[in-house]
């Protein structure tokens, strides 16, 4: 990720919130689509929404939001069930991708040694765009102390509108 496609991200998210504080985006707006793309489950929709996902079993994780410098609860999905739910078997790729083109990528590696979580509701609620939804990408036990933590911290992305599956 460099440092222009992260001020980007962050520079949209504000946008976003302006743009919803002014009164020209509802927070009533339909539940946001997501895009499935590449190697995607057969019988699976190429639009599905955060409750969608949620099919696949749920966990509610308290933690602390680095960007939001604040404890929230989150509805997650763990991605390695996400990816065995959605994605064709031998899936070793993901790659989600934001409203503003910011693309994170994730091998099977990454979800099976790290614990990565799929964000669908925030506070109980499904998350519009003003709150970094649809859906976003969440590592529980972010550390500011802990280095190894720390190495999370770019990867945390929000208003994902699309997933390719590889």
């Amino acid at each position: 990720m460099s440092l222009q496609n992260a001020l980007r991200h962050i520079a949209l998210t504000g946008f976003i919130f302006l743009f919803s504080v002014t009164g020209l985006h509802s927070a009533e707006d339909e539940m946001l689509q997501i895009t499935l793309k590449g190697a995607v489950a057969q019988e699976i929709a190429e639009q599905i929404t955060a409750k969608d996902i949620e099919i696949v079993g749920t966990l509610d994780v308290e933690l602390y939001d680095p960007f939001d410098k604040k404890k929230s609860l989150f509805t997650t999905v763990k991605l390695e069930e996400f990816v065995a739910r959605f994605g064709k078997p031998g899936v070793t790729e993901v790659t989600f991708k934001a409203i503003d083109d910011y693309s994170l990528s994730f091998n099977k590696k990454d979800w099976t040694e790290e614990r990565i979580l799929i964000a669908t509701q925030s506070g109980n609620k499904y998350m519009t765009l003003e709150k970094k939804g649809p859906i976003r990408i969440l590592f529980p036990g972010w550390n500011r102390k802990n280095y190894s933590k720390k190495r999370s911290l770019p990867k945390w992305i929000w208003m994902i509108t699309e997933v390719q599956f590889r």
